[in-house]
């Protein structure tokens, strides 16, 4: 009996910790931007920005992998093959000063990234309710706190070397070896593969006027995640060390704004999303405020704060806008919005810059500042729409 509940036990621990992919796995080399920038001083400027942005990419690939082989294939075998392309992808930069071939190792990573995310959510589906709610609010409690540390971690190694930063990654041996030991062998049944892969589901067309807001939010954060070790840099308010410390703090924020989401959501009701999107402009107006890194910090912490707040609520709102069985479908939207923004994200930076009076980043999120107070009263005009449809 009890090595029966020890088992349950550890594969419930394996199955959070498999969790951990998506805090860190593209977002770890993020401080050591303006350092791998530097052991590329003839490198296209717009080649940096993929060693994060790109596994957001062909993280769809992942995603797109997985639905189609989890209706012929166990969830194990395909968790067990993405954690070790996750392994395998993350530490081999470590050994390399091709940033092409580096490059190309991330995109193989969020490959990894995209086939884990859908099994371990439908793993943690055959739990029952209670327990299935602990499970995952552990699973983005435990994760955002091991990724708080290992991102002020690597903003450490980067001042040393920044190929350090890949060693990190090792932390997927362990959790790939527990897999194999902890996770059982249980091919889904097809009414559940059916279900969870949405077929034949329509979605209405608010579920994508709600993605349209998904896409300025999450362009406009991922802009300041990717520039923010250059935008210190540029303005002498510190290195990869303090790049490091804001990411982790950060994390911390957007783990709190999660937490609080249901609070928010409770006290502000249907305008809870809108005015969350106005505060994301307060937290831009506070970036541009350059004479000291506290004040630029305040506004990326506020920033994150919104994105954990807002993308909850979004999931929130979109499994009551839905039928159960288009949940899955309505949640791919979302998850497609959101990766397909921060792979966008960059290069829609690279050409506002090229527009007059935008040749800095400190132009363009006064700009974003202003988008975002315009947008976030849109989307009050339409959810106040849509509160009179109801009446």
């Amino acid at each position: 009996m009890r090595d029966v509940l020890m088992k349950a036990l550890l594969k419930k621990i394996t199955l959070i910790l498999i969790g951990l992919a998506m805090i860190i796995g593209a977002t770890l080399v993020s401080p050591a931007l303006h350092e791998i920038g530097l052991s590329y001083p003839d490198a296209d400027p717009a080649l940096l920005p993929l060693l994060v942005t790109l596994p957001s990419l062909t993280l769809l690939l992942g995603l797109v992998i997985s639905s189609v082989l989890s209706s012929k294939v166990a969830a194990k075998p395909l968790i067990l093959l993405g954690l070790l392309l996750i392994l395998v992808s993350g530490v081999l930069p470590a050994f390399l000063h091709d940033l092409t071939l580096i490059i190309l190792l991330r995109g193989i990573l969020g490959v990894g990234m995209g086939m884990i995310m859908p099994l371990q959510m439908t793993l943690f589906a055959q739990y029952p309710e209670k327990e299935r709610s602990v499970l995952i609010g552990c699973n983005s409690a435990v994760n955002c706190v091991i990724g708080v540390f290992f991102i002020a971690l690597a903003g450490k190694l980067a001042l040393k070397d920044w190929h350090l930063i890949f060693y990190m990654y090792a932390i997927f041996l362990p959790i790939l070896l527990a897999a194999i030991l902890f996770i059982p062998y249980e091919r889904p049944s097809a009414s559940k593969t059916a279900a969870s892969s949405g077929q034949g589901a329509k979605l209405p067309k608010e579920i994508f006027v709600y993605c349209g807001f998904v896409a300025v939010g999450m362009v406009t954060y991922y802009v300041i995640l990717t520039n923010m070790a250059f935008y210190l840099n540029d303005h002498q308010l510190g290195n990869a060390a303090v790049v490091g410390m804001l990411t982790a703090a950060g994390t911390a924020g957007s783990a709190a704004g999660a937490f609080l989401m249901p609070w928010l959501e409770r006290l502000l009701k249907q305008y809870a999303a809108p005015i969350t999107m106005a505060f994301m402009a307060v937290g831009f107006v506070l970036l541009i405020q350059t004479q000291t890194v506290v004040t630029v910090g305040a506004g990326y912490v506020l920033q994150s704060f919104c994105q954990g707040v807002f993308g909850c609520l979004i999931t929130f709102k979109f499994t009551q806008m839905v039928a159960l069985e288009k949940v899955s479908a309505a949640t791919s939207c979302y998850m497609g919005t959101v990766f397909s923004s921060q792979f966008l994200a960059p290069y829609l930076m690279l050409g506002l810059q090229t527009l007059p009076g935008l040749g800095t980043m400190r132009a363009v999120f006064g700009l974003y500042a202003v988008v975002m107070v315009v947008v976030s009263a849109v989307f009050l005009l339409v959810v106040r729409r849509e509160s009179r449809q109801i009446v």
